[in-house]
């Protein structure tokens, strides 16, 4: 599951709303199976997750559900078709609107993204700043705020020099800023910085003074040592 079915989503009802439009019926119908066969598809893979008790992995499903139905939301108001078509009304505002119990488990994706994810996923415009972040599928951003792994495997690469590190680190607090109820950028900030024994001190050179100052001072810096101290508790409870 990612979000990439949301772009073809958002092709594919525009194709199917152009066939209608032209009266090519048949490329309509053609379209709407494919449309509803990804539909079904996204639908049966939360229902595997709900039902597994995967609940990690619902939650982090559920803002992709969420990015894919909007997708596809989109562009039948821009064909202006969600009432005139009975094909585009059936699949318009999955994620809002019960028309039919058995899928229900859209609503209940999107009431959970609602509650814990929505935050934490809006585009993450200040990571496309670090261009660093191109160099491997394995700095792929994870769905927020599930980014302790990733800023761990930040953190220990190779690939990444230090100041390239510094860069990222300079991007996850732009992006708390952007965003202060997202604690995903706080979280890979803590992971990153896992690979170094003087934590932000072995930065200092490369990033700005004003910046590591202003760091050290914020909520973004609090609320990582709130999150790594509860953990530790959490750890040595469990032994």
């Amino acid at each position: 599951m990612n979000s990439h079915e949301g772009t073809w989503l958002s092709v594919a009802v525009g194709a199917y709303c152009a066939s209608r439009k032209n009266k090519l019926h048949e490329l309509a119908k053609e379209m709407s199976s494919i449309i509803w066969e990804e539909i079904i598809k996204e639908r049966s893979f939360l229902l595997e997750l709900k039902n597994d008790r995967e609940n990690i992995a619902f939650v982090k499903a559920t803002p992709l559900v969420a990015h894919n139905l909007g997708d596809l939301d989109r562009v039948i108001v821009q064909w202006n078709m969600q009432e005139s078509d009975p094909f585009c009304k059936k699949i318009f505002k999955l994620g809002h609107i019960l028309r039919d119990k058995d899928f229900s488990i859209f609503i209940i994706s999107s009431l959970v993204n609602k509650a814990f994810t929505s935050a934490e996923n809006h585009r993450h415009m200040s990571l496309r700043r670090p261009k660093c972040l191109r160099k491997s599928n394995q700095f792929l951003i994870p769905v927020g705020p599930f980014m302790d792994d990733w800023g761990r495997i930040l953190g220990k690469s190779k690939l990444l020099e230090k100041k390239e590190k510094a860069e990222i680190i300079i991007a996850l607090y732009d992006g708390y800023l952007r965003q202060e109820q997202a604690m995903g950028y706080c979280r890979a900030y803590g992971g990153l910085l896992e690979s170094f024994t003087g934590g932000l001190r072995e930065f200092e050179k490369e990033l700005p003074f004003d910046v590591v100052s202003e760091i050290k001072k914020s909520v973004f810096f609090q609320k990582l040592f709130k999150y790594q101290k509860k953990n530790l508790k959490c750890l040595i409870s469990k032994n």
